[in-house]
């Protein structure tokens, strides 16, 4: 018993610890990156054009391993649709990172107008809070901006 800690001072880890809780796996997404698919060949993926979508994860304040990753991408924007959406993860140990093993792909209509496509990524794993929802944009350029 003292002035500044009175009783004593809480020691959360092992209080966590007594209380039988395990630590998690924290999904995170890293690096994203898309290319054009038989279009016009300049890296980015434009109205009437395919793309693949290559989605990095990421597991650095996580305190266990991710294991069993399975996710399914999903397009949220209207006039784009996914024509890849189910991908495996392989296992992400702390610290770690991984890409999605089959690329994602997509089409976006000719007839859109805006410059960024949004999609939800659904992640399912063992090790953590599952499953997880993130949400990934990608800007493209306007087919009445093309090749100005």
């Amino acid at each position: 018993m003292d002035r500044n800690s009175g009783a004593g001072i809480i020691m959360a880890y092992q209080a966590l610890q007594a209380a039988g809780s395990t630590g998690q796996a924290n999904l995170q997404t890293g690096t994203i990156t898309s290319t054009d698919v038989g279009g016009n060949a300049n890296g980015i993926v434009e109205p009437g054009e395919q793309g693949t979508l290559t989605i990095q994860l990421t597991n650095q304040e996580g305190v266990n391993s991710a294991t069993a990753i399975s996710s399914t991408l999903s397009a949220v924007t209207p006039g784009v649709v996914v024509t890849q959406g189910s991908s495996a993860y392989p296992n992400i140990p702390i610290n770690g990172n991984g890409n999605n093993a089959t690329p994602f792909t997509f089409v976006i209509s000719s007839a859109i107008s805006c410059t960024i496509v949004n999609f939800n990524l659904t992640v399912n794993y063992t090790g953590g809070g599952s499953p997880k929802v993130f949400p990934v944009s990608l800007a493209h350029q306007p087919d009445n901006q093309r090749d100005a």
